[in-house]
Formats: C-alpha cells, structure tokens, sequence
C-alpha cells in the first residue's frame, strides 16, 4: 500500500496522511506522477483481496498463462485478442499484460510476433510456398514489414534463409572414411 502511495506523489500522500477523503477530491491525473505503475499496483491490491490471498495468485495464472502460451504455440497464424483474453480471465488488459510479462518473459503481442515468425520460418523450410504467401498465412500483410521483422528475428532476410538451408541439404556431407591424407 505505502508503494502505491508512493506513486501517487506529495499532494495524494497528504489527503491520504490527514485522513481527508478522497472520494471528495478532483484529482487531475497529470497531478499523479506515475499514474501507470499506480493504477497496476492497485489493480493488483484488489486482485489479491477478491481472489482472497496473494499467495494464490501464482498458480492460478501460471495455469491460465501457460494454458494460453500453448495455444499461441498451436496455432500462432490465428486471430488473438490479448483484450479478450483479459476480459475471459476477468482483469484489466493492462494487468493482464503485466502477468502474461512476467510468466512468459515479453509481453503478448511480442510473444504473437515471435512465434508467427517462427512458423514462417518452418513454412520456408518445409515448403515452397512463396514468401508473400507465407507472410500473409502468419497474418504480416505487408511484405516489406514482414522481411524487415523476419530479418530482425533470424538476421537473415527470409529469400537468403530458405536459399542457405537448400544449398546446404544439396551439399554433398563428408562422411569420416574422405580424410585427407597427409
């Protein structure tokens, strides 16, 4: 609670510390320092008091998350709406954001963006369906936005990543009885 205060900066600290009510005050949310970072640590103040103890949290969302990570996996060239998924477990978009964070380590759009990459990557690999078919399967519409996240995520455009693994499955694999002499 005294972090949330925090946050809250010196004039709500006072109404709070004078026991004013704040029900009865106009506060002007750029009065609020970091309003984002307040709003999060009460969401999760009343999160823990409706679920009836913290310590229950984890989990229930690890569960939940993980439940979620595994459909991503199964199918990342579907539609996902993170805002739906907040609403179906029953908190806010951005609390929400802040626990699929923690448990997975990024947030989920960018968690949607790796895996659809990483099956594009499969797609490159095991068919020979066209780049701008395969970008548009894993729902990157635009071409040029496509091969700029592909080339961020592999370091390798996706033409020149299907053009190195073909060359190497034609080149002809050494096998231990070709040693040179010496």
């Amino acid at each position: 609670m005294e972090e949330l205060f925090q946050c809250l900066g010196p004039r709500l600290r006072n109404i709070h510390n004078t026991g004013f009510a704040l029900i009865h005050t106009h506060i002007d949310p750029k009065e609020i320092p970091n309003l984002p970072r307040a709003v999060h640590l009460l969401e999760g103040l009343l999160l823990s008091l409706h679920e009836g103890s913290a310590a229950e949290l984890p989990d229930r969302w690890a569960s939940e998350i993980g439940g979620l990570v595994h459909r991503i996996n199964e199918h990342p060239e579907d539609e996902w709406n993170f805002h739906a998924e907040a609403k179906r477990l029953g908190i806010t978009f951005t609390y929400f954001r802040h626990v699929f964070s923690t448990r997975v380590g990024m947030a989920p759009g960018q968690f949607l963006q790796q895996m659809r990459l990483e099956q594009a990557a499969q797609l490159l690999r095991q068919t020979g369906r066209p780049i701008a078919e395969i970008a548009q399967f894993v729902r990157i519409d635009d071409i040029y936005y496509f091969n700029k996240l592909f080339k961020r995520h592999h370091h390798i455009p996706p033409g020149r990543y299907r053009r190195e693994l073909a060359r190497k499955r034609m080149a002809p694999r050494e096998s231990p009885s070709h040693t040179r002499d010496k």
